[in-house]
């Protein structure tokens, strides 16, 4: 199946910003890029003494997490841009008249603008060395004023001081607006299907159901930017929230970290049962243990050019589930379960119960090569995943002591691989921007089983009967719940009702992989027209596939409905007819009747399982299959074009199309 995707989204947006201290007449450069994973600065220079514009003031940017430096030339205005920075602090030096300026700290993040206006004093030449450096001190806003978009971003200064998840798809409940849905953290009223989760700047969103299907450990990770609104026509693909990460890069000095992270299942607090009313099946699940030990390492293999970062994490939990079979009560023999005034539910107690861990490992690792060729061209090589792999037992399902563990056990698979190239380059004097992309993810999600019970067809009863009934598979120690029996303390009630009771089997098992292959091309231009022009205009493309194939553990699933009475009513009265029995198998079409077979289908010889009737309207003969196979594939082009225009120094209006 392929299908093109076309829309189109007009944004207008306009922003009023109040500044002190020195007023700007100069505008941005910076609109961020399609794959957004830097930040900018720009701001005016100007000369205290001579109460002008400081024309042809040199400024340069440094930072350790930038590979050389990036310099600007102030023009006419003393306006300067800054653009494709790394995000982290970084040192701005002015160069003006024989003089050097510095200011210090000044904090870059990740698809934001920092302002800096800096005041120089020229008549600071008078008494002071050449190659004397003066310090400039000041503060730089947090208010984004070239963007319309609202959000917060991330960093390791808050994930390491406020108790947060582990990786970032926990941090992003801690942004406003955020609430937990069914599939995840929704943002902005969206639900949390309609989010983008973009990493290094590819699209990682699960191309089956939507949802957020990597994620990484924070020691891992330089920002995460959570945008819940507001955002321009660049940002598609998306009707909630876009969450925007970007990995750690290296520096010209080794750096790194060791880490490990152990919670005991002791100091969790310990989770309630969850019964069902007129069931005697309880659950619940509790955390045994759960621990991390992993390790991350940057630093240059060629200073200035070529730095490395590389990180891995295998993290392990385990957990159990504690199946229980309990029993209504009771106790003043009127015939009718005795319940909860407060919450109206039948009241149980416990007869027997078992427990049932299920454990998984995740393998965290991430990967980056960043290099620069010159000042104005940059590359950026990254892969990065969290494969999973686990096994256990399925809760529902009744485990005897009879069966060994391993008769029991399902194996899983799942988690992302991803892997994506980027270019950005510089031309024209830093007038013109150019960023290109490429990027693979592949998600994945399997569960087989390695035989025994779990690789029998499931069978369900579909009807309420007592659990005692299963006295051979739960074991003998559910002798409470015999209706007349020796142990019946209840005999005016059915002690231990259940409906929809099943056996054996893991039931419906898939293994599906989803790949998306993207590419990205954005160019963006400066123009100073009536104030200040930030011209963007991209394209990206993005192919996806959905593979999966389904089938039944046994080839099947049996249910049965319950013995009649003649006039169809559940009964269990000796007399009463046997319930019938229901197959369920995925079927396929095994071929076409030929015109002679069409004027005779009942000549038509048949296999096993093989029917005429009901199959393509009685045109051909269908069969059973063994797995339905499943295999899909999406083409989405999108386009865009976009002004940022400074009216003002504190009114920026934004146009967009896509």
């Amino acid at each position: 199946m392929k299908r093109t995707l076309a829309q189109a989204v007009l944004v207008v947006g306009a922003i009023g910003a109040v500044t002190t201290g020195v007023v700007l007449p100069g505008g941005e450069l910076h609109a961020q890029p399609s794959v957004t994973v830097t930040g900018s600065v720009r701001g005016q220079v100007r000369d205290l003494a001579r109460h002008e514009a400081a024309s042809g003031a040199l400024i340069t940017a440094t930072s350790a997490s930038l590979q050389g430096d990036q310099i600007a030339i102030a023009d006419a205005a003393g306006t300067y841009f800054l653009t494709a920075l790394p995000p982290g602090y970084y040192k701005l030096t002015v160069s003006y008249l024989s003089r050097t300026f510095e200011r210090d700290e000044v904090l870059i993040q990740v698809g934001k603008q920092a302002v800096v206006n800096i005041a120089v004093d020229s008549s600071a030449r008078t008494g002071v060395p050449i190659g004397e450096t003066i310090n400039i001190r000041g503060t730089v806003p947090l208010v984004d004023q070239g963007s319309t978009k609202i959000g917060q971003s991330f960093t390791g200064l808050y994930t390491n001081n406020i108790p947060v998840g582990r990786t970032f798809g926990s941090v992003i409940g801690a942004a406003a607006t955020a609430q937990r849905d069914f599939y995840g953290t929704s943002l902005s009223g969206a639900t949390s299907i309609e989010n983008t989760y973009i990493v290094e700047g590819i699209n990682t969103t699960d191309t089956a159901h939507g949802e957020l299907s990597l994620t990484l450990p924070n020691e891992f990770l330089a920002e995460t930017e959570v945008i819940t609104g507001g955002y321009s026509a660049e940002y598609g693909r998306a009707t909630g929230g876009i969450v925007n990460v970007v990995t750690k890069q290296g520096s010209n000095e080794i750096h790194g970290s060791v880490f490990s992270y152990f919670s005991p299942g002791a100091l969790s607090s310990a989770a309630h049962s969850i019964e069902q009313q007129g069931g005697s099946v309880a659950i619940q699940n509790n955390l045994d243990y759960s621990y991390d030990l992993g390790a991350e390492l940057g630093g240059a293999i060629i200073p200035d050019k070529l730095w490395f970062h590389i990180g891995f994490d295998p993290s392990r939990t385990r957990t159990v589930w504690t199946r229980d079979v309990v029993q209504q009560i009771d106790d003043n023999q009127d015939g009718v379960p005795d319940f909860d005034p407060v919450t109206g539910l039948v009241l149980h107690k416990k007869v027997t119960g078992r427990d049932i861990p299920t454990a998984a490992t995740t393998y965290f690792f991430t990967a980056k090569l960043t290099g620069e060729i010159d000042r104005n061209n940059q590359f950026q090589l990254s892969a990065f995943g969290n494969p999973r792999t686990g096994t256990g037992s399925i809760y529902e399902l009744p485990y005897p002591d009879t069966w060994a563990a391993n008769d029991t056990v399902f194996n899983r698979s799942d988690g992302a691989y991803d892997a994506t190239a980027k270019y950005t380059g510089k031309f024209g004097d830093g007038a013109t921007q150019i960023d290109a992309q490429a990027g693979f993810h592949r998600s994945y999600n399997n569960m087989t089983s390695p035989g025994g019970p779990g690789s029998q067809p499931t069978t369900d009863y579909n009807y309420t009967r007592s659990l005692y009934d299963f006295a051979d598979i739960e074991g003998s120690g559910i002798g409470a719940c015999q209706d007349n029996g020796p142990d019946d303390k209840y005999p005016k009630i059915q002690n231990c009702p259940v409906n929809l009771y099943a056996e054996q089997g893991l039931g419906l098992l898939e293994q599906r992989t989803n790949d998306r292959l993207s590419a990205a091309l954005a160019v963006t231009r400066r123009v100073k027209v009536l104030g200040y022009h930030v011209l963007k205009a991209g394209l990206d493309i993005e192919a996806s596939s959905y593979d999966t194939t389904l089938s039944f553990s046994g080839g099947e699933e049996l249910r049965r409905s319950c013995n009649t009475d003649d006039t169809g009513s559940c009964s269990d009265a000796p007399d009463a007819a046997p319930g019938p029995w229901r197959v369920l198998r995925y079927g396929q079409v095994i071929r076409n009747l030929t015109p002679a077979e069409l004027a005779d289908p009942s000549s038509v010889p048949l296999g096993p399982g093989q029917q005429i009737d009901g199959c393509a309207g009685g045109l051909a003969i269908c069969g059973p299959a063994a797995a339905r196979h499943v295999n899909t594939s999406d083409r989405s082009i999108g386009a865009f074009v976009q002004d940022s225009w400074q009216i003002f120094p504190n009114l920026t209006l934004n146009l967009g199309l896509r």
